[in-house]
């Protein structure tokens, strides 16, 4: 029997362990799965999962937290819309191996070829919701967080996969016991497709992580991901991305036109020199241009000279420490040295 808020059956309700996915019958006032804006949300896969609340949408899917019903277990589901090429199994090699990287469960096709891609749920939150809700991270932080995702794309590139779709949407951050952060990066190695909205309101914008040959309709390639990574490392110092445009023209204009020799002038005296010429590199128009493969770039974050860990109460600058914590980002604005990407159009 199923409750009137959302399908899922009274026993997958009452199975010990699980809380109800409908409010009402949830003490908790956990809201309830179906909604007339996303018709997924209550939606029963495979005789499975129901699909019980959206994380993160993106261009190529939204992911969902869904829970068994067979087994006490909760679950991340990408949902995947029709394409001209969808995921297969082979997208997701179980031979691909990383701590840093999201094993794949389980893929099927639902609803006229939608595709369901089974990930385990991870407690923490998107890189994209935590510098949104915090800020630019600090130098050492973001060293480190670079480093982990570094060598989850390592693992890829050597077996010959190509992540593909590497944006702040698509790493989930997890707080340790310790308090440090551990990184997981989702496997979304089929490509992007693009939104067809005109505007982009924020920097986290899957679009901003797109490489100038990815906007050319190109296939994405090793380098693809290189350039992806260094949009991102500019975006967890900055938060935001130095191509960032409202009207989505004009940031395909920007991307396509590359960083200019003075792109990242604000960022001096903030950035170590060898970080800021890594980054400059990584964000090269021309694929031949960025570095790789990857193992270079891991030696260069390897090589800088900061602390591993940030100590409470200080940010890092050029390897020193300061002692208030001040978002690089602000630190910008009250200079009045925007870098190309921090005004909004």
């Amino acid at each position: 029997m199923s409750c009137q808020s959302c399908p899922a059956s009274a026993a997958m309700k009452a199975f010990s362990g699980l809380r109800p996915c409908c409010s009402a019958a949830s003490q908790g006032g956990e809201q309830p799965c179906q909604s007339a804006e996303d018709p997924n949300l209550g939606k029963i896969l495979d005789g499975r999962y129901v699909l019980c609340e959206c994380l993160q949408p993106g261009l190529r899917g939204t992911i969902y937290r869904a829970r068994s019903l067979n087994t006490p277990k909760q679950f991340a589901i990408k949902i995947i819309p029709p394409g001209p090429r969808g995921p297969t199994a082979i997208d997701f090699p179980h031979s691909v191996r990383n701590p840093h990287l999201l094993d794949v469960f389980d893929i099927f096709t639902f609803d006229d070829d939608h595709v369901a891609v089974v990930m385990p749920l991870i407690q923490g939150e998107t890189l994209a919701k935590r510098v949104r809700r915090l800020g630019p991270l600090d130098l050492a932080t973001t060293v480190v967080l670079a480093r982990q995702i570094a060598s989850a794309l390592l693992s890829l590139h050597l077996r010959g996969v190509v992540h593909g779709d590497l944006h702040p949407g698509n790493i989930v951050l997890e707080t340790l016991p310790s308090g440090e952060l551990f990184c997981h990066l989702l496997n979304a190695s089929w490509g992007r497709t693009p939104s067809p909205s005109v505007t982009l309101e924020d920097p986290e914008d899957p679009f901003f992580f797109i490489s100038p040959e990815e906007v050319g309709s190109s296939t994405a390639t090793a380098a693809s991901d290189v350039y992806s990574f260094g949009a991102l490392l500019y975006f967890m110092l900055t938060a935001t991305s130095p191509f960032f445009e409202t009207h989505r023209l004009r940031a395909t204009e920007a991307i396509l036109r590359g960083l200019r020799a003075d792109s990242l002038r604000g960022l001096n005296g903030l950035l170590p020199r060898p970080l800021k010429r890594l980054m400059f590199s990584l964000l090269q128009r021309d694929p031949s241009l960025r570095p790789g493969p990857v193992q270079e770039i891991i030696a260069a974050l390897d090589n800088l000279e900061v602390p591993a860990t940030a100590p409470a109460g200080h940010s890092i600058s050029c390897g020193e420490t300061i002692h208030r914590p001040t978002p690089l980002a602000a630190i910008l604005w009250h200079r009045g040295e925007r870098p190309h990407g921090l005004e909004r159009a």
